[in-house]
């Protein structure tokens, strides 16, 4: 009786995987063509985002505090 239950074990179809298959790379013949004013409208964006960005940093590198204008420069050897 355990002979068989350990032959029955045996016989069963291992669990299905829940792996992922492999994807191939795109050949030549089925590469993406995407429509011309993707790269216009990306570089619009990034000019929106970036020249704020921008603009405050170099305002805030203006505002910091320097060497006081009114006093004597250091003295040279």
């Amino acid at each position: 009786m355990k002979q068989d239950m350990a032959d029955s074990k045996l016989l069963q179809a291992p669990a299905p995987s829940r792996v992922a298959p492999v994807s191939t790379p795109l050949s030549k013949s089925q590469k993406v063509h995407y429509p011309f004013w993707f790269g216009g409208s990306a570089s619009c964006f990034a000019a929106a985002v970036t020249h704020p960005l921008d603009l405050v940093k170099v305002f805030q590198l203006s505002q910091s505090s320097g060497p006081d204008p009114e006093s004597p420069p250091p003295e040279s050897r």
